[in-house]
């Protein structure tokens, strides 16, 4: 077991790499940096502990090997198990990594206040449904890549409690970015308005169950893998 004292603000690379007895630990909300490898091969590891969520999510990680749960470990805020986790209103950015490997989740809420969620911030986890409550906020949500977007998982998408099945693109909305509802499995029926001009890579990929694609004018190209592996989709108008 460690318990990192709060006067930390970086922790080095390799600092507990390979420490098989390792099962514990708690991070400060004074950690700003976890370097390269900080926990590569913990393999044992089986908790890890912070009281801040919000800090927390802004930690700059530079890999893999620098978020401890890489192991299918436990995370406790404030002692409580997460399995839903809530994203605090006064975060507008996420960080690479965050929540890599977290398999403890089951579902994720994303504020409106979110603006961007960087690099494999959901990386290989077992969230099934995340929550938000504003559609046209979610359009303008930039993802760094592919698994930055917990529905990489093959997710449900609530917005405001019910699940969207049956998307029509808010008239104010003329751009959806890269990734935003790739491995979003509740999507039945998508319908692009007239006012999308552009649709980024891989916006719909891997959307398990969407079969039916009505484009109106005004799009312009369909770039690389829009909607591939998308493999019930059978109709577009």
């Amino acid at each position: 077991k460690v318990f990192l004292p709060n006067k930390l603000s970086i922790l080095k690379e390799g600092l507990f790499a390979q420490d098989e007895m390792l099962k514990i630990v708690s991070i400060p909300e004074s950690v700003q940096k976890i370097e390269e490898n900080v926990f590569t091969c913990c393999s044992n590891m089986e908790e890890v502990y912070i009281s801040n969520l919000s800090k927390w999510c802004k930690i700059d990680f530079y890999d893999e090997g620098s978020v401890p749960f890489i192991y299918s470990t436990n995370l406790y805020l404030n002692d409580k198990l997460i399995e839903n986790l809530v994203i605090p209103e006064d975060v507008d950015e996420i960080s690479n990594y965050a929540f890599s490997f977290c398999r403890t989740m089951e579902s994720v809420t994303i504020p409106p206040t979110i603006k961007c969620i960087h690099e494999s911030a959901f990386l290989s986890n077992s969230v099934k449904n995340v929550y938000i409550s504003d559609l046209s906020e979610w359009f303008k949500l930039r993802f760094g890549n592919s698994t930055a977007n917990p529905l990489s998982a093959g997710c449900t998408l609530y917005l405001n409690g019910k699940p969207i099945t049956n998307l029509v693109i808010p008239d104010e909305i003329s751009e959806i970015k890269d990734y935003t509802f790739c491995g979003c499995n509740s999507l039945n029926n998508v319908i692009i308005n007239g006012h999308i001009k552009n649709i980024g890579e891989w916006s719909f990929a891997y959307c398990e169950n969407l079969k039916t694609v009505k484009i109106h004018d005004g799009l312009k190209e369909i770039p690389n893998h829009a909607f591939a592996h998308s493999e019930k989709l059978s109709t577009i108008y």
